[in-house]
């Protein structure tokens, strides 16, 4: 895992609160050099998915049924990953993506809330987040002196202004970037136009 460039990555659940909402897909791209290794999981939480979950992310019981997997393998695999990756990228994953991320796994492994600490801030000290430079782009805003990223993300994601929108498809059309051919709200769909849009920031 040490030869890890970067780990761009999204989840899937059938809710906004966990560990109450469960995470049913992940996705991510792993970056080494110019290759890139496209993993997917399918967790199996034995959970009824409602159809108004499915039309918002096309995921299904009976794909649950058919390709879900248990999720303590699941999150262990991807964990692993994400812990040894020097840089972990997500769009909106500092506000949502992370916190649930968390909350999720350590009802899961069942963690004290020491280890879930020490656990966020490995994966928080090594984040990028898109969405942060798209919002902070619309406010004009920019990093104080000797503000750390992460300070100025919360700072940025805290701002309340009533007409900005900054989602990822929003933010891939603002940028020029063709989605056509993407699944949106899939994991890896949206992993690959998070992909796409981080390259256009920082080239």
């Amino acid at each position: 895992m040490s030869n890890i460039d970067i780990i761009i990555w999204d989840l899937e659940a059938n809710g906004f609160v966990a560990p109450q909402s469960k995470i049913l897909e992940i996705g991510a791209f792993i970056v080494r050099g110019e290759e890139i290794e496209q993993r997917n999981w399918i967790l199996d939480n034995k959970v009824e998915i409602s159809p108004e979950i499915t039309a918002i992310n096309g995921i299904t019981n009976e794909l649950i049924a058919k390709e879900g997997r248990d999720p303590l393998e699941c999150l262990s695999e991807f964990m692993d990953l994400l812990i040894n990756a020097p840089k972990n990228i997500t769009h909106n994953g500092l506000k949502f993506d992370i916190p649930f991320l968390m909350a999720y796994a350590t009802d899961l492994y069942n963690h004290t809330d020491e280890i879930k600490k020490m656990t966020e801030d490995i994966i928080r000290s090594k984040a990028y987040d898109t969405a942060v430079h798209c919002k902070a782009k619309k406010l004009k805003m920019i990093p104080k002196y000797g503000e750390s990223y992460l300070d100025f993300a919360g700072r940025v994601m805290s701002a309340r202004i009533q007409g900005i929108h900054f989602n990822l498809g929003l933010s891939c059309s603002e940028h020029k970037i063709d989605t056509s051919a993407v699944t949106l709200h899939r994991a890896l769909g949206d992993v690959a136009m998070t992909y796409e849009l981080y390259k256009k920031i920082t080239q």
